[in-house]
C-alpha cells in the first residue's frame, strides 16, 4: 500500500492507494471529519496512472517507481 501525506503535515491530510496484481484498488483519504474512499480497476500507459471508480468516474496522475514497490 503507498501512503502519503499533505507537504509538511499542515492540514492532516493522509492518502492510501493499494495496488493489487488483478488490476483492482482501493483509495483512501482522509483530512479531519472529512473521509473518503473507493475502489475500482487501474491501468497504467507509459508514466499515467488511470484510476477507474467503481461508481463512475476516474483520476489520473503521472507516477514513476523509485525502486521495488516505490512510487513518486
Amino acid at each position: 500500500m503507498f501512503k502519503a501525506g499533505a507537504p509538511g503535515g499542515e492540514d492532516g491530510s493522509k492518502f492510501g492507494l493499494d495496488l493489487r496484481n488483478d488490476q483492482t484498488f482501493t483509495w483512501k483519504f482522509d483530512q479531519g471529519d472529512r473521509h473518503e474512499d473507493f475502489s475500482g480497476t487501474y491501468a497504467t500507459e507509459g508514466s499515467l496512472l488511470i484510476l477507474q471508480k467503481q461508481d463512475g468516474g476516474s483520476m489520473v496522475g503521472h507516477v514513476t517507481q523509485a525502486g521495488e514497490g516505490k512510487l513518486t
